[in-house]
C-alpha cells in the first residue's frame, strides 16, 4: 500500500509515502506516514494498491483532510 498525496485535488505533482505491506495477520490494516505536511493545510490523497489506484476507491477519490494548526 502506498498513499499518494498533494496540495491540490487534481493530484498534480504528488508525493508518495513509503510502501507498507499488509497481511492477514495484521487484518490487512496499514499505517502510513506522510512526511512534510504544512500546518493548517488541506491535503488530498489516494490509496495505491499493487501500484494502481484501489479499485474500490477509484470513483470516490481523491480524499482530503486538513492538518492540525501549529
Amino acid at each position: 500500500v502506498v498513499v499518494e498525496y498533494a496540495d491540490n485535488p487534481r493530484m498534480a505533482d504528488p508525493r508518495r509515502s513509503a510502501a507498507v505491506a499488509t497481511s492477514a495477520a495484521s487484518d490487512f490494516v496499514a499505517v502510513v506516514e506522510l512526511a512534510g505536511l504544512a500546518p493548517s493545510s488541506r491535503v488530498h490523497y489516494r490509496v495505491l494498491v499493487d501500484g494502481g489506484v484501489d479499485r474500490y476507491l477509484d470513483a470516490k477519490g481523491p480524499f482530503s483532510f486538513r492538518t492540525a494548526p501549529m
